[in-house]
């Protein structure tokens, strides 16, 4: 009877632990469950791209990564290597195939590794990404569950730093390289005035001396001139603001003053200036700011005079359109395609290769370039190493009405 009664209560409790067991396997399972829906409904719906990678291979892409790498279908990036969707080389110079296969290495030993990497959408354009690795493990196996951060508006701000200082530094550079020049520029008119002025005390001189020397200190004279006039001309550059101040200007008399002026800077060499105007006669008169005009055909000349050892040097001006267009053309020693971008820089100077040393404090052609623009007209050069420049600039045609 006792042992009857002990054996029904060990076939009771076997059957509760047998209950409680299979209760419990079904309550882990829906538990299990419950957290795989939750991890696939974050993986789906995450905002940021979301992979995974098993056996160094992507087995799943959720949405937003489809979309930020260009793509539509899933079956375009399954079972492919990460290297695939990357340019050759990463931007330190590793091989894109090898530095993936080493982080993983490295994000499979410590279970996490964070770092940046260049990928390639669709259309072949770079894409910056943050990027964390960590190790998951679903249904068994071992799997990279891997998300991506864009870091675009980051690299084009490094960018624009990087540029931004480069261009910080060059500019000091050639600050620096326009205080050093500028200094013997003044001082080469300075002495050749000073130095001529004490010649003109001597007895001796005859008039055709007292004549040379009076117009080697006008010469130097107006050189001074000009060089004092860019250096304040390039600070109201610098402050943004240029006057203009419109009168009315005869164009045949001031390709006259011009000719008469550089005609002695070309004379004592193989070079011939000549003007071509191709205007008409009732188109001669003009509203313009002359003073702005006058400089800026200054500084073309003075350029072209002095880069030219032989040839010609021709200045001019022709109408297009409701446009004048002035021109200044040489055959001196031109400029190399590399450098043609930079001359209307403020404080580039033209340094052409060769033995001749060439002077100048390298502000005239950005100040031409201000000038034209603030009379509203545009200036362009056409140059090449060895045959020769031309500039041309264009400002509004306001011819004076005859009352």
């Amino acid at each position: 009877m006792y042992l009857f009664l002990f054996y029904s209560v060990v076939a009771v409790l076997f059957l509760i632990i047998v209950v409680q067991s299979v209760a419990l396997r079904r309550l882990f399972l829906h538990r299990k469950k419950s957290v795989d829906s939750v991890h696939l409904t974050l993986f789906q719906k995450s905002f940021e791209p979301v992979l995974l990678i098993k056996n160094e291979r992507f087995v799943d892409i959720n949405q937003s990564a489809l979309k930020y790498l260009g793509y539509k279908s899933k079956r375009d990036l399954l079972n492919i290597h990460p290297s695939e969707i990357s340019p050759e080389f990463q931007s330190d110079g590793q091989s894109s195939k090898e530095k993936a296969d080493k982080i993983m290495k490295i994000a499979e030993k410590n279970g996490y590794h964070r770092f940046y990497w260049e990928h390639k959408n669709k259309n072949g354009e770079l894409l910056y990404v943050d990027v964390s690795l960590t190790l998951v493990e679903i249904k068994g196996e071992k799997h990279f569950y891997t998300t991506w951060r864009d870091l675009k508006e980051k690299k084009q701000a490094e960018m624009e730093l990087m540029l931004a200082k480069q261009k910080a530094e060059e500019s000091d550079r050639l600050k620096s390289a326009f205080l050093e020049s500028i200094s013997h520029e003044i001082r080469t008119p300075m002495n050749a005035i000073i130095g001529f002025s004490q010649l003109l005390n001597y007895k001796e001189n005859t008039e055709e001396d007292r004549a040379e020397f009076i117009n080697y200190i006008n010469k130097s004279g107006n050189s001074l001139l000009l060089i004092i006039d860019n250096i304040l001309d390039v600070s109201t550059l610098r402050s943004g603001v240029l006057e203009v101040r419109q009168t009315e200007l005869n164009l045949n008399r001031l390709f006259d003053e011009l000719w008469e002026y550089f005609n002695f800077e070309t004379s004592v060499k193989t070079v011939c200036l000549e003007v071509d105007n191709r205007l008409r006669d009732s188109e001669m008169n003009i509203v313009v700011d002359g003073s702005r005009l006058r400089k800026t055909m200054f500084q073309l000349l003075n350029n072209a005079t002095k880069f030219t050892e032989r040839g010609t040097v021709k200045l001019g001006c022709d109408k297009k359109g409701d446009m004048l267009e002035f021109f200044v053309k040489d055959t001196g020693v031109g400029i190399n395609k590399k450098e043609i971008e930079y001359v209307f820089d403020v404080f580039r100077k033209g340094n052409p290769r060769g033995e001749k040393l060439y002077g100048g404090t390298g502000l005239g052609l950005s100040i031409a370039k201000a000038s034209v623009e603030s009379m509203g007209g545009e200036i362009w050069l056409e140059s090449e190493a060895g045959k020769g420049t031309s500039v041309f600039f264009t400002i509004p045609l306001q011819v004076v009405k005859v009352k």
